[in-house]
C-alpha cells in the first residue's frame, strides 16, 4: 500500500496500463494437493464458480517475514497473486468487478521453523481480458510454428476501458493495472510495476 509521499515516475500518470510483476516470497502448493478444489485453475476471461476451495500453500519463511508482504505469488505461477486483506480491501473499493478473491491458508513447510497457519491472504482471480497490445507497433519473433516471442511490447493508449485490473488477451501471463490503481500499490511489498517498454520478454499464446 502507499507508504511514501514522493512523486512517482511518470509512467504512473500516463495513459497506458502498467505490468504487475511478482517480487515476493515463494509459495508452494505441492505438499497440499489433496483434492479437486485444492488447485487454482482459474481461466482468464471467465468467473470461477463461487464455492469453497481448499487453497493451501507452504512457505519456508517465518510468519513474521511473510506477513510483511502485501502481494505473494505461487512459485510455479499458477496463482500469480495472493493478496493480503489490506490489499483486498482497496481492490474491493476501486474495482470490485475486475476480480474474485478466495481465502487461502499458508503453512510452514521448513522443518526447523515454528509451525504456523496464516489466513490473512486471498487467491486473486483476475477476470477481464483486454486487447491491450498495439499490433502495429509490437514486434514479434517467431521461434517455431506455435511459439512467438514479443520483442518490443507496445500497449495501446487508454485500452482498459472501465477496468482497472486485467490480463492481456493473447498473452494471459501479463497482468495489467490501470495507472490509478498501480499508484495505490506503488510502494507495496511483493510487486513491482513496469511500463510496456521496460519489460517485454513475453511469449504469445497465439499469433496476434
Amino acid at each position: 500500500m502507499m507508504r511514501k509521499t514522493k512523486k512517482l515516475p511518470n509512467k504512473f500518470y500516463e495513459t497506458k496500463p502498467l505490468i504487475g510483476i511478482d517480487r515476493s516470497l515463494d509459495l508452494y502448493d505441492h505438499p497440499f494437493r489433496i483434492g479437486e478444489y485444492s488447485l487454482y485453475r482459474g481461466m482468464p476471461g471467465e468467473r470461477m464458480e463461487d464455492k469453497e476451495y481448499n487453497f493451501i500453500y507452504g512457505t519456508n519463511a517465518l510468519q513474521e517475514s511473510l506477513i510483511k508482504y502485501d502481494f505473494l505469488s505461487q512459485v510455479d505461477g499458477r496463482a500469480r497473486f495472493l493478496v493480503h486483506k489490506r490489499v483486498l480491501d482497496k481492490l474491493q473499493e476501486m474495482c470490485p468487478d475486475d476480480f474474485q478473491a478466495f481465502p487461502a491458508t499458508i503453512k510452514n513447510i521448513k522443518k526447523k521453523n515454528p509451525d504456523f497457519e496464516n489466513h490473512d491472504y486471498y487467491v486473486l482471480h483476475v477476470i477481464p481480458l483486454i486487447d491491450a497490445i498495439d499490433k502495429d507497433k509490437t514486434m514479434v519473433e517467431v521461434e517455431h510454428e506455435e511459439s512467438w516471442n514479443i520483442k518490443n511490447l507496445i500497449f495501446k493508449e487508454n485500452c482498459m476501458g472501465k477496468h482497472l485490473l486485467a490480463r492481456v488477451r493473447r498473452s494471459v501471463g501479463i497482468y495489467i493495472f490501470a495507472p490509478e490503481l498501480a499508484r495505490e500499490f506503488a510502494y507495496s511489498r511483493g510487486i513491482e510495476f513496469y511500463s510496456d517498454i521496460e519489460d517485454c520478454s513475453w511469449k504469445l499464446n497465439f499469433f496476434i
